[in-house]
């Protein structure tokens, strides 16, 4: 996500790699790894792709650390921050909505974060519950999640707002369960490590 009256769409990052040009020093915005899965999904997947040389130099780009990826979203919206490192989907499409001069690029390749439903053991009113699944799992449900949050669906043939990146264009890193899994238990060392790389500001 960047800040068009700031960064010119044909200067805007596209890759990963883009994101370490000196110019962007001081300037990224960055949600707190600590407090969010979401980065250390991003930086799992950044490790396993270009190694821990990379993420060392991303480091020396002095993040500007925001507690939430809302507040980081506004950062860049706001012109305090040119741009930010990663960025969900939705805190993208509420600033759009706003009609908050930002724009985004999708680099290769990149996450998703899955969103889970279920009903917990013992639940109170399990057979509303299984309505309510239902209709988040319907075309119907999937379309209002799409709409008004820019979230993708893995259900055939649900059309997309026009701002969204075409689903078919992205190239996705494949977490499989097993990595999941293995993430999770990681996870705490990863995080460590992201605080020793990436010096907050």
């Amino acid at each position: 996500m960047y800040n068009k009256d700031l960064v010119p769409e044909n200067e805007a990052p596209k890759e990963w790699k883009d994101l370490l040009n000196p110019k962007w020093k001081g300037k990224i915005a960055m949600p707190d790894w600590t407090a969010s899965t979401s980065p250390m999904i991003v930086y799992k997947m950044l490790r396993d792709v270009y190694g821990t040389e990379f993420l060392k130099n991303a480091g020396e780009q002095d993040f500007v650390v925001h507690k939430a990826h809302g507040a980081a979203a506004n950062a860049v919206a706001t012109g305090e921050c040119a741009i930010s490192f990663e960025m969900l989907s939705d805190r993208i499409a509420v600033q759009v909505k706003k009609g908050a001069p930002v724009g985004y690029s999708v680099p290769s390749p990149t996450t998703f974060n899955p969103r889970q439903i279920g009903i917990p053991k013992g639940a109170p009113h399990p057979n509303a519950a299984r309505l309510l699944i239902e209709f988040v799992l319907s075309p119907e449900g999937q379309k209002m999640y799409n709409l008004g949050y820019w979230l993708y669906s893995f259900r055939p043939g649900i059309t997309y707002p026009k701002e969204m990146y075409p689903f078919d264009k992205i190239k996705v890193y494949d977490f499989t369960p097993e990595m999941w899994i293995k993430f999770t238990e990681e996870l705490p060392s990863l995080i460590e490590e992201a605080t020793k790389f990436w010096r907050k500001k």
